[in-house]
């Protein structure tokens, strides 16, 4: 992305006026800036996407220059306007999208053949690093450190109609100082079809960030994104990619370009290792629920709680997985419903209302009952653990009544855990609640277990739960 502000001079693709205007602001706040108007005759009221702008009269394509390099806007819809003395109107407008480096003369030819993705934390995802230093001594002093890069090996992936190829490269900067070298890796995506830019968008550039946004559990963001069209592309038998691409920048999505926080074993769900094709296909489809469970997890594990809010949060979050992975059928709720409505029969109707109200739920099984179903694929290993299905069975007893207890202060439950015990606890349910988010993903059983099982967190629950 170039630096901004930048002054330039701007023109509709179908139009030879060129007006000067300023390109302004930061990626998701970014506004085009006209002293003048590229005229009403010229709004459409359409865009190229169908989800964005319906209610906004928009250009599709605005072009323009700044510092001597062609830039193209897309979906640019005008947002305001004003007057100053001497009697100039200033216009201002937002742009969806906007490509640094290319000219895009019609909709027909915005089809990028291939894209360059980079993503926050991805390079520790990769899990490989192609940077090598050889370190030479003199009289037990240092004398010099040589570095060297060498090409990882990739991990190449198919799903429906694009190739993927994951690897690292190497960003050389020369500052006043010396040399400046920065690791970096991507997704490089070919499209076995043309298809067009708002289309790479939703099935490709959105699943691979709800993909990491699971895999690494953290929340991520969009750093560098290069479409490469037809007359730019590298060899295909090598999945190269032409460096001379354009920069993409969504006006609608972060960016990060600053320090990434560390990760640890902890925080990866999964790796680019156990990235499969299945798995990957569920995540690039315009139709995926992907972004539910994403959601669904990063609401708690972003948030520094105590050890018994924190088992609230996950009860609650199991819950409300179990609620979407085993709803209720029809007959269920039907067959509550007779019985309610024969327990309210001689009720006042103010009464009616109250029992109604609180028991609007009650078809629904209750917390005991939901963690066994969360639990039933991965019983084997939870009762390897646990040292069999009535150790297991009593501990799920214990959690629902410290539920109970730190929830409803209910007089039939006590506490059941202490400071030390309930962060055992919230490790089973971490352990559960990762497992079935695994499987809900795509992975099957066995492969779930495997990946969990070499995880830290894992790792710890089961010393802790096995200490004397």
């Amino acid at each position: 992305m170039d630096r901004l502000p930048a002054d330039g001079f701007w023109w509709l693709p179908e139009d030879t006026e060129q007006i000067p205007g300023r390109l302004e602001g930061e990626p998701g706040n970014i506004k085009l800036t006209l002293l003048g108007s590229f005229g009403d005759e010229h709004l459409q009221a359409r865009t190229i996407t169908e989800d964005t702008f319906r209610d906004s009269a928009v250009f599709p394509l605005v072009n323009g220059v700044i510092r001597g390099k062609e830039v193209t806007l897309v979906n640019v819809a005008k947002s305001g306007e004003s007057f100053s003395a001497p009697g100039f109107f200033q216009f201002t407008y937002r742009p969806e999208m906007i490509l640094f480096g290319r000219l895009v003369d019609a909709e027909e030819n915005l089809v990028p053949q291939a894209m360059s993705i980079e993503i926050s934390h991805l390079l520790p995802w990769y899990g490989r690093s192609g940077l090598e230093y050889e370190v030479e001594f003199v009289a037990s002093a240092l004398a010099q450190v040589q570095w060297s890069f060498r090409h990882p090996e990739t991990f190449t992936w198919g799903a429906r109609g694009y190739s993927l190829t994951l690897g690292s490269g190497i960003d050389v900067q020369r500052p006043t100082n010396g040399i400046a070298a920065q690791e970096r890796a991507a997704f490089k995506v070919r499209a076995t079809v043309q298809i067009p830019l708002h289309t790479w968008i939703s099935e490709v550039v959105t699943p691979l960030l709800s993909l990491m946004r699971i895999a690494v559990w953290k929340d991520v963001a969009i750093k560098r994104i290069r479409p490469v069209f037809v007359d730019q592309l590298g060899d295909p038998l090598t999945g190269g990619l032409d460096e001379t691409s354009c920069d993409l920048v969504l006006n609608r999505q972060s960016m990060n370009n600053g320090e990434e926080p560390f990760l640890s074993d902890e925080d990866l769900l999964f790796r680019a290792a156990d990235l499969t094709d299945d798995i990957l296909a569920g995540f690039i489809d315009v139709d995926s629920q992907q972004g539910q469970i994403r959601e669904m997890f990063l609401t708690y594990e972003m948030e520094a709680m105590t050890g018994d809010d924190r088992f609230l949060s996950y009860v609650r979050l199991l819950e409300s997985m179990h609620r979407r992975l085993f709803p209720p059928t029809k007959s269920e709720k039907a067959a509550y419903a007779n019985r309610l409505e024969m327990m309210l029969q001689g009720l006042s109707p103010a009464d009616q209302k109250l029992v109604a109200g609180r028991m609007k739920f009650g078809y629904e099984p209750g917390l005991v009952s939901r963690l066994h179903a969360l639990c039933k694929p991965w019983r084997v290993m939870m009762r390897e653990i646990h040292g069999g299905r009535q150790q297991l069975s009593e501990e799920l007893e214990r959690i629902a009544k410290h539920r109970n207890y730190l929830a409803h202060q209910l007089t039939d439950d006590e506490r059941q855990y202490d400071e030390r015990q309930v962060a055992n606890a919230n490790l089973l349910l971490t352990v559960i609640f990762r497992l079935n988010v695994l499987k809900d993903v795509g992975f099957d059983v066995g492969r779930a277990e495997e990946v969990v099982r070499k995880s830290t967190f894992f790792i710890r629950y089961v010393n802790r739960h096995r200490r004397p």
